[in-house]
């Protein structure tokens, strides 16, 4: 190993690893390559390089209203178009 790396272990679940592997071969890569191309990412990204987040209160209860009006359509309103819901806004209907 030359002098400037070092070694890094990582603990994972087997299926993580084995699916991970299977999926980077696909690619042309090893684990080590991917591994790499992570960090290298992230470095040069200043931060995970890609969207990692936790959802709000406020964003929770706006997915779970979403889930309900699509499992029971009937009980919500619905517009044919934009003119049709400004006029029941104007009118304090909605």
């Amino acid at each position: 190993m030359p002098a400037n790396t070092t070694t890094v272990s990582v603990r994972m679940p087997r299926e993580l690893k084995g699916r991970a592997e299977e999926l980077f071969a696909d690619i042309g890569l090893n684990m080590t390559s991917a591994i790499l191309m992570f960090l290298q990412q992230a470095v040069s990204y200043d931060g995970i390089p890609f969207e990692i987040r936790r959802y709000n209160a406020e964003t929770v209860a706006a997915m779970r209203e979403a889930e309900e009006i699509a499992k029971h359509p009937e009980r919500y309103r619905s517009y044919a178009s934009a003119a049709e819901l400004m006029e029941d806004i104007l009118h304090g209907e909605v």
